[in-house]
């Protein structure tokens, strides 16, 4: 997290990227620093509201904040995006390795099917 904290020290117009914000993402879920996970994930569909991974990443950090409502529409927005993931094992063939287990458990919550 240092890391790309520094780099955006260094290069500041850096937090309108993508990559950066979705590194600080990746590191915050890691942390299970959620409501900074949200800031980083509205910041990265704020500037790139097609990426639509960023609505299953939503999707989960609202269900462990006890967000659920939010949550619920937040996955059915995901799906409509991305149609191919209808339950678990077709979000693990799409979900960043080294957060996966963190984002499965928010998704689970929200309601997506656990096969």
């Amino acid at each position: 997290k240092e890391h790309i904290l520094k780099s955006i020290e260094l290069n500041p117009t850096s937090t309108n990227n993508l990559l950066t914000n979705s590194g600080l993402f990746f590191c915050h879920v890691g942390l299970r620093e959620f409501e900074n996970a949200l800031d980083m994930v509205n910041k990265m569909l704020g500037n790139n509201p097609d990426f639509s991974g960023g609505y299953g990443f939503k999707t989960s950090i609202l269900s462990h904040l006890n967000r659920l409502d939010e949550a619920k529409e937040m996955l059915i927005q995901y799906q409509e995006k991305r149609p191919e993931v209808k339950n678990t094992n077709d979000y693990e063939k799409v979900a960043p390795t080294i957060i996966k287990e963190v984002l499965m458990e928010g998704l689970i919550k929200a309601g997506l099917p656990n096969a």
